[in-house]
């Protein structure tokens, strides 16, 4: 007992002698970033909404939606702006003008956005990609990474906005007046990324079911996250976007930006991630007071209002 007693004491002596006496390249360093995140400018949300032209139902559905879903009150104050970001060239397949007409005329997108816009990504067939690997197990996402991380490099979105939110065509609303509860979320403490955990997962398989959905709200021209979304995309080319961020943090080579940014990445329910399950709206409505918007493609029942 004596000599269990004694090595017990001599390991403890032995720890606070490593831990103060030896040579401090022998620790493990933890080196923060030094870039510093920058304050925002007080400037404009840009709502996104990434398109393919198998998409255009949601899209028209959506609008139809809006009339009693309508985005704003009479009294919103908040300037927004709404980009139309097709993946394709918009020209071309949009040759007779309908689909700007009907864009361009929508009377909820007109009372509550400041501008609409539509832009083209001009992808080619081979940067146009989406599907599942068996091989990999897990998604290959060229197409989705090459619509999203380019809208950080446009200056015109860099200089003329704070924050963007990505609302894909399958996101849709479940309470009026959404766009100023999207809005409220930019005010108050900066963040880089804030939006959904995965609510349809029935159990934790990987730690991917941690992740932030890409339908969420994002800090524009802050030099710090742009390093941030460098890294994710060379470090995990090809995947989600959503899920390389998350990656990321999670990965041992770089915590020390977890340590440091852990806090400007946050899980928020004003927006809900269903994903391909079923969710039913009035559930929505009853268990989640604070969602506005669900980003699922099997809705169940909508709510006359």
């Amino acid at each position: 007992m004596k000599r269990l007693f004694h090595s017990v004491v001599l390991v403890l002596l032995l720890s606070l002698l490593y831990e103060h006496y030896f040579p401090n390249y022998w620790k493990v360093q933890v080196t923060y970033p030094e870039c510093m995140p920058l304050r925002k400018r007080n400037l404009p949300l840009l709502v996104v909404v990434p398109f393919t032209k198998f998409d255009w139902n949601y899209l028209e559905n959506n609008l139809r939606l809006y009339a009693s879903y309508p985005p704003c009150s009479c009294n919103f104050d908040g300037t927004v702006d709404i980009l139309f970001w097709f993946h394709r060239n918009w020209t071309e397949w949009d040759r007779n003008g309908t689909a700007s007409n009907l864009l361009f005329e929508s009377e909820p997108l007109q009372s509550c956005f400041r501008s609409i816009l539509i832009d083209s990504a001009n992808l080619e067939p081979n940067e146009d990609l989406y599907y599942y690997s068996f091989l990999k197990l897990s998604h290959i996402s060229p197409g989705t990474c090459n619509m999203f991380y380019p809208l950080f490099k446009k200056n015109f979105i860099r200089n003329g906005y704070d924050y963007l939110f990505i609302m894909e065509p399958d996101v849709s609303p479940i309470r009026p007046f959404w766009l100023e509860a999207v809005y409220n979320e930019t005010k108050g403490k900066e963040f880089y990324h804030k939006g959904s955990i995965a609510q349809y997962a029935k159990r934790i398989i990987t730690q991917h079911d941690y992740h932030i959905n890409g339908n969420a709200l994002y800090r524009v021209g802050d030099p710090c996250f742009d390093n941030i979304l460098e890294t994710a995309q060379m470090e995990y080319k090809d995947a989600p976007f959503d899920g390389a961020l998350h990656a990321l943090r999670m990965n041992k080579r770089y915590h020390s930006w977890m340590r440091y940014y852990s806090h400007l990445f946050v899980y928020s329910d004003f927006i809900l991630n269903f994903g391909d399950n079923p969710f039913s709206e009035q559930l929505v409505l009853n268990k989640w007071p604070n969602t506005f918007l669900v980003h699922g493609k099997r809705r169940w029942n909508i709510s006359s209002q």
